[in-house]
């Protein structure tokens, strides 16, 4: 039988993660675009990466295989960062955007993070 830690991730404490994730990403989202004109690419590129990015990968490796709804509410945050960075409201696709921000999609970030996880597990020392 399984831990109970591992036993009590419902799919529904996944989805208040992805909640919180979410309403927590978008504050500081409409936080940044008060400040978008004054900064360039770079720097809303690093303000993504420390203040969005790292928030959806925070227990990413959990995040492997959740529901396709909490999934694309994820990649609409950083759908909406690559807007931001590119100063782009419009709702227009953002895949060349994201693409050229190097940004990966949510679902690739979160099977990176695992893969890069059990490398590391499998080649430490």
């Amino acid at each position: 039988s399984p831990p109970s830690s591992v036993s009590s991730l419902s799919p529904s404490l996944l989805s208040q993660h992805v909640s919180r994730v979410v309403q927590s990403c978008n504050y500081q989202l409409v936080n940044m675009w008060r400040i978008a004109g004054k900064l360039n690419i770079k720097q809303k590129t690093q303000l993504v990466n420390s203040l969005i990015h790292s928030k959806i990968d925070y227990c990413s490796s959990l995040l492997l295989g959740i529901k396709d709804r909490d999934l694309k509410r994820l990649q609409k945050v950083q759908n909406a960062a690559t807007r931001f960075v590119h100063g782009r409201r419009s709702r227009r696709g953002v895949t060349n955007l994201r693409k050229q921000s190097h940004f990966l999609p949510v679902a690739h970030r979160i099977e990176y993070k695992v893969c890069l996880l059990v490398y590391k597990l499998m080649n430490s020392d």
